[in-house]
């Protein structure tokens, strides 16, 4: 191309015109004037360069294409890391990194596996715990509702059934006492709808 012979003609050449006389039976009959002509060194440059740059070229070409190809296998396992924590995110316990060839992401792999199966282990344990404490619970409600009907409701009936004995005594013989006998009657009727809406 012109703009590769313009940039050798700018580089200063080694040779020069060379003028060599012609002298024929001793008579110089003039001059021969030997001046280079650089095009077809230049062409032969050109064609080195030109081969250089192709095969760099394809050179750079296979070379990425060889990166993208071991980083695409070395990154392969990660998909699968990522895979389980977006299951694991979303509440599957039972994700698992399978073996990854990659020492570091084996390891990596095998840390999770541990770590899930310690976590599921964990929510077992407190869902047990949890119905150990609601049994707990229900059992001591009957025995809290046992000890309310048999201990505390039993003997408000028998102060009430006193105060309406007392009632009856206080209307004939003692009316000074009635208002007394009246509010112990009252409030132990009270107390025994309490009982009973807690008992419910």
């Amino acid at each position: 191309p012109e703009w590769f012979v313009g940039l050798m003609g700018s580089i200063p050449q080694p040779w020069e015109s060379k003028y060599l006389p012609v002298v024929i039976l001793g008579d110089h009959k003039g001059d021969i004037a030997i001046s280079p002509d650089p095009s077809y060194e230049y062409g032969e440059i050109w064609n080195q360069v030109k081969d250089t740059l192709q095969l760099t070229g394809l050179f750079f070409i296979l070379i990425n294409i060889f990166i993208i190809w071991i980083l695409s296998n070395a990154l392969n396992p990660i998909q699968h890391i990522l895979y389980a924590l977006n299951q694991l995110e979303e509440g599957n316990l039972k994700v698992r990194v399978p073996n990854l060839k990659i020492a570091e992401l084996r390891m990596i792999g095998q840390k999770f596996n541990r770590m899930v199966k310690t976590l599921q282990e964990t929510i077992s344990k407190n869902h047990q715990l949890s119905q150990q404490l609601i049994n707990f619970q229900e059992v001591e409600r009957r025995k809290l509702a046992r000890d309310l009907h048999d201990e505390f409701g039993q003997s408000l009936t028998a102060i009430h059934a006193d105060a309406s004995a007392l009632k009856v005594i206080a209307n004939k013989d003692y009316p000074k006492i009635k208002p007394s006998v009246d509010a112990i009657s009252d409030i132990s009727k009270y107390l025994m709808g309490l009982v009973s809406g807690m008992l419910k």
